[in-house]
């Protein structure tokens, strides 16, 4: 014979309801909180994608101008050789390495040594600095004195007007 047992609870609903309320509450900011937890996650992989994109185009911007330099050089040998010394040259200077490249290879279309664009780009660079032009400016005017190889009166008031004291 089974016995029947019957438990009867007296009291004031009223702290039984205000602690539902509390887990309720206590509930929803622990559901805030992982969603700030998702949003700030996305947030960081976000950038951590962009920070690996703008990696993977310098690194083909990097293998490009390498490229380059293989045909410019005539080996790979040389173009790492001559890349290792524009590295060199840019940890050094305010310019950027794409723009320290561009004027190496104008050095090295106007007939100058691989073995000499690390000193003429330093050269060079330092003049920029100095007269607040641009490395490409400044090489550009290098190319056209050195490409006639005369100073002409022009290309003497060009130094001027560029603030090159000569």
């Amino acid at each position: 014979m089974a016995e029947k047992l019957t438990i009867k609870i007296d009291g004031d609903p009223k702290g039984f309801e205000q602690s539902l309320k509390d887990v309720e509450k206590s509930t929803s900011k622990t559901g805030e909180s992982l969603k700030n937890v998702a949003k700030g996650a996305a947030i960081g992989f976000t950038a951590l994608l962009a920070g690996a994109t703008a990696a993977v185009n310098e690194a083909r911007k990097f293998e490009a101008i390498k490229t380059q330099f293989v045909a410019l050089t005539g080996s790979v040998e040389q173009a790492t050789k001559t890349m290792e010394d524009l590295k060199d040259v840019a940890s050094s200077s305010p310019f950027a390495f794409e723009d320290i490249a561009n004027a190496s290879r104008k050095l090295i279309t106007l007939g100058v040594s691989t073995n000499d664009v690390k000193t003429k780009l330093q050269q060079l660079g330092d003049v920029a600095t100095a007269s607040g032009n641009s490395l490409e400016n400044i090489t550009a005017i290098f190319g056209a004195i050195s490409g006639d190889g005369e100073l002409t009166a022009q290309k003497l008031q060009k130094l001027k007007e560029m603030s090159i004291p000569i």
